[in-house]
This record gives structure tokens, sequence and C-alpha cells, in this order.
């Protein structure tokens, strides 16, 4: 797709015995770090969601060994929000109240969020990873956590600007946008962009 506005010497070979379907562990694969905190599959299938949480004052589980999949900081209360998430809807995963204190980890995690402090975090317990949609999640998320603090809550401006590719999300955020539109404020862009790599498609 991308050799169409600009010209390389690219060769692409499909893979064999692969469909679209599929999920990592359908291969009968060891699983391999793709990153220092994406230590497994699961964490992987939640990343494009709670990668958000890095552009935030809410840990995203670095300098823990479950990070991603876990999440808090000293000022929440887990099971208001947990009772908040669920009020919206989630699916594909069951919400576990959690604690945990971020430290350094070798290879992992150096100055993590709320370093030594005690967390009240949040566990993502996944049922249905078909079902579980982690922009969705992580969306719904941010606006209950910033609806129930919004005294302590912030962003990192311009790291959130960057994951989320605009100022926007935040913007949405700050002037307490329900999550259904600030979800449906990209869906004409998703869908022209779904149009646009079709015939790219391989699989």
């Amino acid at each position: 797709m991308l050799n169409t506005e600009k010209t390389a010497d690219l060769k692409i070979i499909k893979m064999k015995n692969w469909q679209r379907n599929f999920f990592f562990d359908d291969c009968e694969l060891k699983w391999i770090k793709t990153s220092p905190n994406i230590p497994n599959l699961e964490t992987a299938i939640v990343y494009p969601g709670l990668c958000l949480l890095e552009g935030t004052n809410i840990s995203e589980g670095r300098g823990t060994y479950s990070p991603f999949i876990q999440f808090g900081s000293p000022f929440i209360n887990s099971e208001d929000v947990i009772n908040e998430l669920n009020n919206l809807g989630i699916d594909g995963c069951e919400l576990i109240s959690t604690k945990f204190t971020p430290k350094e980890i070798k290879n992992m995690a150096s100055s993590p969020k709320y370093e030594g402090e005690l967390c009240n975090g949040i566990k993502i317990n996944l049922k249905d990873r078909n079902l579980f949609v982690p922009i969705d999640f992580a969306v719904k998320l941010i606006f209950v956590i910033h609806k129930l603090y919004p005294e302590n809550f912030s962003f990192r401006e311009n790291r959130i600007d960057r994951l989320w590719g605009n100022s926007s999300f935040k913007d949405m955020i700050n002037n307490n946008y329900p999550p259904d539109k600030i979800l449906k404020s990209f869906e004409n862009d998703l869908s022209k962009f779904k149009i646009l790599r079709k015939q790219f498609l391989l699989y």
C-alpha cells in the first residue's frame, strides 16, 4: 500500500497456512517478546488500547511483571472504577481489583511511574479475546478515571497527542465527551482506510 505512493524495491512473500482470524497461539509457536513490556500474547492483545495510559498519569503497569494487563495509581479506588466501567459495558473481559508497587526491573522498566508507591489497580482477565476491543476499552477507562478524579487525573500532553495522532482525544476527554461520541469521531476515517487497504490485503 505504501509502495503506491513511494516506490521501493519491494518483494512480498505470502505465508503458508496462515488465516486472517488466527491468533499467535493458533500457530503453536513459542512466544518471543515483541517488546520488553509485552511478555506474552495477552499483553499484545490489550496493548493497542492500553498504551494510551502512557500519555496519562495513570500507571500502565510498567515496573511490574504484568504491564498493560494491570494498571492503576495511588489516587483511584479500584472498585469504583470497575463499577463505572461495567455500567458502560465491557466486552470480553473480567476486571479484578488489585494492588501493586512499581519498581525498577532490569531490561523491563527504569524509573516507572509511582516507583515505590502502592497503587490501587485493576487487572484485566481476558475471557473472550474475539469480543475484547482494546481501543474501546481504553477510551472508556480514561473517560471514567477523568470523570471520577478530575482534580487528580492529568494527561502528559505531548505523549497523548503522539499516541492518538492529534489533540482531539485529549480535548474530547477534557470536555466530558461520552465514550460513544469519542469512538464515533473517527468512524468515517476508519471506513475510508478499510476501503483503501482492501485491495492490498494478502489474507
